[in-house]
């Protein structure tokens, strides 16, 4: 049990930065929440029709908390000590997942405020397999709807983030629970 909670809560952070560990809880809140409103794009689960709700959780409210809490991030790089620690390869993860939030963020605000309209989630669906199965195609559907070019970069900067992801430093984030587990005993 204290694995755990040294994994989820962070105690030492909280006690030694409140402030970087409050940013930390929003940015982990918010992407298990994006996690899970993505999780539509693969398929219909039985706990996404007792509860309806839209792949764009909060209205873009999740997205401007992700990218508030990735801004900090970043900026926090550029002052000591956190500048002499950091290598460029922090930086390009921080830059990549902000560009891929923002993109993701701007479909949604782009389809309230300059009404794009509502694609139906089919739609994206198959955009997602095509490009699993290396033909991308943007149906006529996708490409009429006036947001395909921020769909097309929202999945290359989310593309590249997962390229870059197994040789970066955000592979903690499968190896946490473990390492807390056998520091604890």
């Amino acid at each position: 049990m204290w694995a755990l909670h040294d994994t989820f809560l962070l105690p030492t952070v909280r006690r030694h930065n409140p402030i970087f560990w409050v940013f930390l809880m929003l940015f982990h809140i918010s992407f298990l929440l994006l996690i899970t409103g993505h999780l539509e794009l693969i398929g219909d689960f039985r706990i996404f029709q007792i509860a309806q709700h839209e792949v764009f959780l909060g209205k873009g409210f999740v997205g401007l908390i992700l990218s508030i809490s990735l801004l900090f991030f970043l900026f926090r790089r550029f002052v000591s000590p956190n500048r002499d620690l950091s290598v460029p390869e922090d930086y390009y993860l921080l830059i990549l997942l902000f560009l891929t939030v923002f993109f993701g963020s701007q479909m949604d605000w782009a389809r309230r405020w300059y009404d794009y309209g509502n694609l139906p989630i089919v739609e994206y669906r198959e955009y997602l397999s095509s490009l699993l199965y290396l033909k991308p195609h943007l149906s006529s559907d996708l490409t009429s709807s006036g947001h395909s070019f921020m769909l097309v970069l929202h999945v290359f900067f989310a593309n590249l983030f997962l390229m870059f992801f197994p040789f970066s430093q955000v592979m903690h984030s499968f190896l946490s629970l473990p390492m807390n587990k056998l520091r604890r005993g």
